[in-house]
């Protein structure tokens, strides 16, 4: 079995799928163009698993992008900025393990040619998102929300302060709802910190072992885009 034919009968299915949007139809036969790598000549078998996994990745892809009321047009998708984003989105999408995180993916993309997020955005975000494992964005999003929670109930204290008073519960939160167990919370603090979405406070506790902080702007601005939803989170 030819794999490389096999990508143009999944391009094909995909263009049927979408064709009543002439604009997703024509990003979806770019992918062909694209430069999505694949192997040499290999089993019937692994070519057909392969390309199932590849397929379901593309239709979640194309789904989110086809849906909402941002309309695609040819001056955005013949726009060189554009095009560099689809493409360099689409290998991320190739790369990555979750059905939600391409949708985030998706979601980035269309907010790039909404013109709500400019290209040196959408980049750095990408590569961000690419970057974070799924565990650390959840976890981030569940500080994010005691952040909030918090910061409605007591803004007398500052935000070490806040965050030491409900640290012991959001620990708990963490174990509870994603599974981390305390002894690893510290060490996920230090590490999602390359991403520039978590930082440790200076200042307030500089001897403390603990790695208290807060998520940054950057953060919250990836949630707004991909529109990460709440984690009830019990106190």
């Amino acid at each position: 079995m030819d794999i490389k034919m096999s990508l143009k009968q999944i391009v094909e299915d995909l263009a049927k799928e979408f064709g009543e949007n002439k604009y997703i139809q024509g990003l979806i036969q770019l992918v062909s163009v694209g430069g999505i790598p694949f192997g040499p000549a290999i089993s019937a078998s692994v070519v057909t698993a392969y390309n199932n996994y590849l397929s379901q990745k593309m239709r979640i892809f194309f789904k989110e992008l086809n849906s909402g009321d941002i309309i695609l047009n040819e001056d955005v998708i013949y726009n060189n900025d554009f095009l560099h984003a689809y493409f360099s989105t689409l290998n991320y999408v190739v790369n990555t393990r979750t059905d939600k995180r391409i949708i985030h993916f998706a979601k980035l993309l269309k907010s790039l040619y909404s013109h709500d997020l400019s290209i040196e955005n959408h980049e750095e975000y990408s590569k961000i998102l690419d970057e974070i494992t799924d565990r650390e964005f959840a976890m981030l999003v569940i500080k994010k929300e005691f952040e909030h929670s918090y910061g409605i109930m007591d803004n007398d204290k500052n935000e070490a302060q806040m965050t030491q008073s409900y640290w012991d519960v959001y620990v708990k939160s963490l174990f509870h709802h994603i599974d981390i167990h305390p002894d690893d919370v510290d060490s996920l603090h230090s590490r999602v910190q390359r991403t520039g979405c978590y930082l440790k406070f200076n200042g307030f506790f500089e001897d403390s072992p603990n790695q208290h902080g807060n998520t940054t702007a950057i953060f919250k601005e990836i949630c707004n885009i991909v529109e990460e939803e709440s984690v009830l989170v019990n106190t």
